[in-house]
Formats: C-alpha cells, sequence, structure tokens
C-alpha cells in the first residue's frame, strides 16, 4: 500500500530538484529518504493529497519542474522566511492539484516566483498574500479563482483564469497590487478590482470597478460597472458603461472608441478629452442636474 498524504518542506539540502528525496523534510524535522511531493519513492506510485511547504531558510532554491504526472497536491504554501527565488521563466513549477486545491503566497522575503497549473484540476484557488515589494510572481497554466491583495504580479499570455479574478489590497489601495494582465490570458466572465494598479489587453465582458486603477491598454469590454475608482480607457469600445462613481478616463488615448451606452449617476465623473475627439459616446444617460463632465473643446453636447 502506497504511503498515506503528507507535509513536504523544502530545504533544498542536496540540490535545487524537486524529486529528490533529501531535499525535502517531514514535519518535525527529519529528512525524507526515499519519497517526494506526489511520489511514493518505495512502490514507485503516485501519492494525491500532499501539502507542499516553503517556509524557512534553505540551502538551494527550488527549480523548476513539471509535477503534473505526479499525484494531485492538496496545498502549496510559500511562507514568510522563504527568501530565494522559486523556479524561473524559463523553467516553471507545474504541478496538478485536488479540487480543493490552494496555492497560498504569503512570501514578503521571496524571490521572484514562476508557478503554472497544469494536469486535470490545474490551480483551483490561488491567493496572493504578500510578496517581497523588489520581486515579481508570474502566473502561467490554469487557475479557477486568483485573489491578489499584493504584490507585483503578472499573469502569463498563456494564462487562463476559469473562474474569478479578484483585485484587492492589504492597506495601499493602488499600490499593494501592481498587476499586468498579458495580450492572450483568458479571463473569467467577472472581474472585481477593489484595489490595484491593473493594466490589461485583453477583452473582458463584466468589470466590476470598486476602487482600483484600470487601464484598459487593448480590448473591448461588454460592461463596466464603476463605483469607484478610475478606468483609464485607453482602448477598445465600451457596451455599457454604468458609471456610479470614480472616473472614466478616456483623456490619455490615441485611437477612436465608442461607448455605447453611457449611464452617468452623481458621484461618476467623465473625462473625454482626449485632445481630438476621438470618444463617441451613442447613448449618454445623465441622473445627476451637475454632472463631472470634461469633454475635448469645440465639441458639442447634445442631450
Amino acid at each position: 500500500m502506497a504511503r498515506a498524504a503528507d507535509t513536504f518542506r523544502w530545504r533544498g539540502a542536496t540540490s535545487t530538484a524537486y524529486n529528490t528525496p533529501g531535499n525535502w523534510i517531514k514535519t518535525d524535522g527529519t529528512t525524507w529518504a526515499t519519497h517526494w511531493p506526489g511520489w511514493d519513492g518505495s512502490l514507485a506510485v503516485i501519492v494525491d493529497g500532499d501539502t507542499v511547504l516553503l517556509d524557512g531558510d534553505p540551502t538551494n532554491l527550488l527549480a523548476g519542474f513539471d509535477a503534473s504526472a505526479l499525484g494531485d497536491l492538496l496545498k502549496l504554501h510559500v511562507g514568510q522566511l522563504y527568501d530565494l527565488t522559486l523556479a524561473s521563466s524559463g523553467a516553471y513549477l507545474q504541478f496538478d492539484m485536488q479540487t480543493s486545491g490552494q496555492v497560498i503566497i504569503d512570501a514578503p522575503l521571496s524571490g521572484n516566483i514562476f508557478l503554472k497549473g497544469a494536469g486535470t484540476n490545474k490551480i483551483p484557488t490561488l491567493t496572493c498574500l504578500d510578496l517581497k515589494s523588489t520581486s515579481t510572481f508570474s502566473v502561467d497554466g490554469t487557475v479557477g479563482t486568483a485573489n491578489l491583495l499584493k504584490g507585483t504580479i503578472t499573469i502569463k499570455a498563456t494564462g487562463i483564469i476559469s473562474t474569478a479574478l479578484n483585485v484587492s489590497f492589504v492597506s495601499g489601495r493602488l499600490s499593494d497590487v501592481t498587476l499586468t494582465i498579458e495580450a492572450g490570458t483568458t479571463l473569467p466572465g467577472s472581474i472585481n478590482a477593489i484595489g490595484g494598479t491593473i493594466t490589461n489587453s485583453n477583452v473582458i465582458t463584466t468589470l466590476n470597478l470598486a476602487g482600483a486603477k484600470w487601464t484598459q491598454a487593448v480590448g473591448n469590454i461588454t460592461t463596466a460597472e464603476i463605483t469607484a475608482g478610475t478606468l483609464v480607457w485607453n482602448a477598445g469600445n465600451i457596451t455599457t458603461c454604468n458609471l456610479r462613481g470614480g472616473l472614466l478616463d478616456g483623456s490619455n488615448a490615441t485611437v477612436a472608441r465608442t461607448c455605447t451606452t453611457l449611464n452617468q449617476y452623481k458621484d461618476g465623473t467623465v473625462n473625454a478629452n482626449d485632445g481630438a475627439k476621438r470618444i463617441t459616446i451613442t447613448t449618454w444617460n445623465i441622473y445627476t442636474a451637475k454632472p463631472a463632465i470634461e469633454l475635448t473643446p469645440g465639441t458639442v453636447l447634445t442631450l
């Protein structure tokens, strides 16, 4: 019978290799002599449900490795004392997880981190709580729900966020998260951004903006629900924008854009002064007696 699921703590005592037993220790501090995460080295069979912890001061960093054919992990946790890089841009750490699997990044000392959800379930839930200010967390493969609270993060062009993308903050609403979503990324139907400074180069179905600064660099938006924060509208068309608060800012763009329906409420502000009258708003419904609007000089607004 294969061993039971267990906890593996990275120490990298002999090398940077994931699939080397001597690089992992047990919770009691003794070294794993035969096994590594997702693998029973005695019987040469996979094991599901292991937990991987990177939470101390290892001798060597953990290098990239494709562990997706091994057992599905229950948890991968990069903790507050891990102070090296994790994998690399040329070799991500790839793995599969159980359906309830979680990746937690709480790593104020770590170097750059490169993770990829692969296999059947990929990464069901990813939460980034903290990251060293000079480091970057690169995400590739498939993630179900991504909860991003602090760190400089890039979702790669081949990445997929299938269920939910929630961008928040710990203490600095705009400064805690700097998120770049590369062109080609597959995004979920609805995105929630209450914090962070985000640059996106992809089509969006529904953007719920409630305090973040979101720059739309490429791609259309079907519905923008803005209650606070700023939508920097540099490219793409918007089908419906419900501007209940915050700012719709089209002032910096150099291309023509159209908003089919703009519903502007009392606390919402529109800056459509791009200097060249490249913005078209087909239907503009204003639900306040004193709307905050800036237009390109010479523009005639007829309501």
